[in-house]
């Protein structure tokens, strides 16, 4: 399934969509629509101003952050990469527990030697949205806005 379709049908998504998390929001790319909780970049037609184009850049750069943290939590746990469980209940406690161990490893390291590598490839974090499933969700006019309010925030 496609990730967009996944986080749709999640139990986060479906309670985002019924409740929000106001004033707080999620970063996603461009497979995903775009919602009041869930920040996109602006789609690049070739018309973009000064101003959507550094907040696509910013908006890059925060997921990049967020990515290269998944990458090293899959390189100390490689096991994640290839969860192949039927209860999604015991996914989640699984992917929650190999967080904490490696939220505390890391705080009871000195420093961490481990040369970890992204692995975006393997996850496919950069997705041509017309390979993907169609996106169904029409941008709502609070979306729009909430988004444009966050790029004035930061230029």
């Amino acid at each position: 399934m496609h990730d967009a379709r996944i986080f749709r049908l999640s139990a986060l998504g479906k309670r985002l969509s019924a409740q929000g998390i106001e004033p707080y929001h999620l970063l996603g790319d461009s497979a995903y629509p775009l919602l009041p909780y869930l920040i996109v970049p602006f789609r690049d037609n070739g018309h973009l101003t000064a101003d959507e184009k550094t907040f696509n850049v910013l908006h890059s750069s925060s997921r990049t952050v967020i990515e290269r943290a998944f990458a090293r939590l899959k390189g100390k746990f490689r096991r994640l990469k290839y969860l192949d469980m039927n209860d999604m209940a015991l996914v989640t406690l699984v992917i929650t527990a190999a967080c904490v161990l490696h939220n505390f490893t890391l705080t009871q390291e000195a420093s961490i030697d481990e040369d970890v590598t992204d692995d975006a490839d393997d996850d496919n974090f950069t997705r041509d949205p017309a390979s993907g499933e169609q996106q169904q969700d029409v941008p709502s006019s609070s979306a729009i806005e909430r988004r444009r309010e966050l790029m004035m925030l930061l230029l």
